[in-house]
Parts: C-alpha cells; sequence; structure tokens
C-alpha cells in the first residue's frame, strides 16, 4: 500500500484557517474587506468553480486565508445522525497540501461533537 505524505515546507506561513461562525463574532473580518455575508459568497464561488456542490444540509465552518484572501473553505453536515463534509480550494492553491489543514479542522470538530 503506498503512502501519500504531505510536505509541511509547500505550506506558506501565513495561510491561516478561521472557524466560521455567522451568528457570533468573527475578529478576522476587521482585517479583510468583507463581512461574514460576502465570505460565504466568496467560499461559495470557489467551491462552485471546483465543480462542488454544497448541499443545503451543510453550513460553513471555517475558513482558509491567505493574505486574508479566501482560498478555500470546510462545510459541515449538522445532521446527528450521519456525519458529511465538504472541502473547497481555490485552483491556484490545489496540490499544496490545504486541503489537509481543512481536513484536520474536520476531524477535530467531529471529536468534538460526538
Amino acid at each position: 500500500m503506498n503512502k501519500i505524505l504531505i510536505s509541511e515546507s509547500v505550506i506558506k506561513e501565513n495561510v491561516q484557517y478561521i472557524p466560521f461562525d455567522i451568528e457570533g463574532e468573527n475578529e478576522a473580518f476587521e482585517d479583510m474587506d468583507m463581512d461574514e455575508y460576502e465570505a460565504m459568497e466568496v467560499a461559495d464561488a470557489i467551491a462552485k468553480k471546483s465543480g462542488i456542490s454544497i448541499l443545503s444540509d451543510k453550513e460553513l465552518n471555517g475558513l482558509l486565508l491567505d493574505n486574508n484572501e479566501i482560498i478555500g473553505a470546510l462545510w459541515i453536515s449538522n445532521d446527528n445522525e450521519e456525519f458529511s463534509f465538504d472541502i473547497a480550494i481555490s485552483p491556484k492553491y490545489r496540490n499544496k497540501g490545504y486541503s489537509h489543514i481543512l481536513i484536520k479542522k474536520c476531524i477535530i470538530h467531529v471529536r468534538r461533537i460526538k
């Protein structure tokens, strides 16, 4: 069985994950030129460009930023009986290990709610 290793060296230091809560205070948006609703639109556009259809049972859970530019997003289902998630990464940031960050955050979220 072949293992795929993700090189952490390709992940830029200024890329950060921020949790997303439409009803809460998101301090990260103070540094950006957009509000939470605009961020949701950008995340949805990245998913659409990637050919990913986000179902209505999923909510935006987190954003991946590079110098305050949204480059990826994580959506998680709120259904207590079944768990599912979607991630989307902007095309120019693919194959660099960024999806790994989103998957790690998803696993942390699942462990917290179980």
